[in-house]
This record gives C-alpha cells, sequence and structure tokens, in this order.
C-alpha cells in the first residue's frame, strides 16, 4: 500500500486523550515553554554590544540643536527674561517666550508679544465695573500705579473693560484675553521654566 501523503502533525495527546506537558517525549521540539522565550541564546540586548558599524546614525538627531533652540530663543526675546514659556493645555503649541507672571495670581501672566496666537475681533468680553471705574480691583491690569490714576480720571466713572478673546492658533482653545492697549493676558495655559 502507498502512502496517502497526508500532511497531518502528529498528536501531542497521551493516551488519555489529555495534552502532553511541554518537553515530554512526542511533544514537538519547538512548543513554547520558557517565560523568557523572546530571548534568544546568544542574542544582543543592549545597544552597547552592538558594533558602531552596524548602528545606524539617526537623521532626527542633532546634537548642536540645543545650542541652536537658545540662540534662537535669545534672538527672539533680545536679552529680556521671561518668567516662563506659555504652552497651549490643548495642544502643547509654544504661545509665548517672553512674558511677567501676574503679581496675585501665579497661574496667571502677561505679554505683549505672543507666537502662534489669534485674537477674536468678533467678541467682546467685559469685567464688570468697580466703584472707581476699570475693573472691579480698581484698575487697569498692567498698568503703573501713576498711570491707572491718571486713565481712572480720564475715564468714566463705572466703565467696563473690554476683552477679545485670545486663542491658540493650532487647536482654538481659548487661552487668554487681549485688552484695549494690545497686552496679553494669558489664564488658561501651561507655563514652563524659560
Amino acid at each position: 500500500m502507498e502512502p496517502t501523503g497526508s500532511t497531518e502533525t502528529p498528536s501531542t495527546a497521551g493516551p488519555s486523550g489529555e495534552a502532553a506537558a511541554p518537553g515530554a517525549p512526542g511533544t514537538p521540539k519547538n512548543t513554547i515553554d520558557d517565560e523568557h522565550w523572546w530571548h534568544s541564546e546568544g542574542s544582543a540586548t543592549d545597544d552597547d554590544d552592538i558594533p558602531a558599524a552596524n548602528q545606524e546614525e539617526d537623521p532626527y538627531y542633532d546634537p548642536e540643536l540645543d545650542d541652536k533652540d537658545a540662540a534662537w530663543l535669545d534672538k527672539l526675546r533680545k536679552g529680556r527674561v521671561s518668567d516662563a514659556m506659555l504652552s497651549c493645555p490643548g495642544c502643547f503649541t509654544t504661545l509665548c517666550v517672553d512674558c511677567q507672571r501676574h503679581a496675585l495670581y501665579p497661574t496667571q501672566y502677561r505679554a505683549m508679544f505672543v507666537l502662534n496666537c489669534e485674537v477674536d475681533r468678533s467678541q467682546l468680553l467685559s469685567t464688570p465695573a468697580g466703584p472707581q471705574g476699570g475693573t472691579a480691583a480698581g484698575g487697569k491690569k498692567g498698568k503703573a500705579k501713576g498711570q491707572r490714576q491718571q486713565q481712572q480720571q480720564q475715564a468714566p466713572q463705572g466703565e467696563a473693560e473690554v476683552f477679545h478673546p485670545v486663542l491658540c492658533a493650532a487647536c482654538s482653545t481659548q487661552v487668554g484675553v487681549q485688552d484695549a492697549d494690545g497686552m496679553y493676558h494669558f489664564f488658561h495655559v501651561f507655563p514652563s521654566n524659560a
């Protein structure tokens, strides 16, 4: 009688029909029975073990990039010192590299120069008028005391300040407001060390 050419693999079940234990007689030799199956004997597990000739140069790595970034930032700031670098909390896009932290509210910042921000001039926001005009605190934010007193005399009593929303240009998250003087006030940002 001739062989039928069947391609069935031999059964690993024992005489009682149960599966045989790994390594038992009659089991295939390629059975994975070690919990460290991903490590093969003699394989390199550390990059230090690979000869330098086999390592490819990373096209995204530039050893001088930190120095280039610091030079760009210094050029942008023009020698000024900043309290923080501000990023959008929604997408981490850089919004400001030159800002001043608010004296009373540590999570608020003000700036004159911004990056990646859009001012929505179609919306007007206002603060409740205080007893002496300006904001409820009795004066304009970010102004010196003498300037505040001068503006209070010029402004009608009880007039509220008007602001425009400032949005992240990348994801449209509102990150702050811009006042009538063009000063940006950030209150919904992610600060980092400058």
